[in-house]
């Protein structure tokens, strides 16, 4: 493993989004984002933490899900090497900060329920990308995600077909802590 210096050398600088969140789209559908320069993957991974929580993601497919994101998102703009092996940390780094912003929320507004929309979801996501049962198999998924990319014939978009799969079911043996915090 490069020392995070190094790392950061290795990484596509770029104009990158962040988040595009369902909250983020008022009623006439405008679309407000926030960017600055920094790595590219980052968007990559930004929106793979989200494809985890999604509806799709609840129902057990969240895995399939940031893998079809990755898909198109590599299709259209190709990752590196050193990119594609920093997937999973720079997605749980995300999900990371956002369950935590979102219990600090809540705890200075408890009366806010939204706030804990996405908690239980995005701790289910991290429980398996940080899970050494599931890390390797979740690199294994994205890199296919990665490499495996075809067309059919008249198509736009990348097929799916190969990356939809249900998620393993973990035992969390902190659930009674998380549900005294909440």
């Amino acid at each position: 493993m490069n020392c995070p210096f190094e790392v950061a050398n290795l990484m596509t600088m770029a104009v990158v989004h962040h988040t595009i969140f369902d909250f983020q789209i008022n009623s006439r559908f405008c679309i407000h984002i926030t960017s600055h320069a920094s790595w590219r993957v980052l968007d990559a991974t930004t929106a793979m933490a989200y494809a985890l929580i999604t509806s799709y993601g609840k129902k057990n497919r969240s895995i399939s899900a940031a893998c079809a994101f990755l898909r198109g998102f590599h299709h259209a703009y190709p990752l590196t090497s050193d990119e594609r092996q920093h997937l999973r940390l720079l997605t749980a780094g995300r999900l990371a900060t956002s369950v935590t912003f979102g219990n600090y929320s809540y705890k200075q507004n408890p009366g806010n329920e939204y706030l804990l929309l996405h908690a239980k979801p995005a701790w289910d996501a991290l429980s398996l990308l940080w899970n050494d049962d599931t890390g390797n198999a979740i690199d294994d998924a994205f890199r296919i995600a990665c490499e495996n990319i075809h067309i059919s014939a008249g198509a736009t978009i990348p097929d799916s077909e190969d990356i939809a799969f249900p998620d393993p079911c973990l035992i969390d043996p902190l659930s009674s802590a998380r549900a005294k915090s909440s």
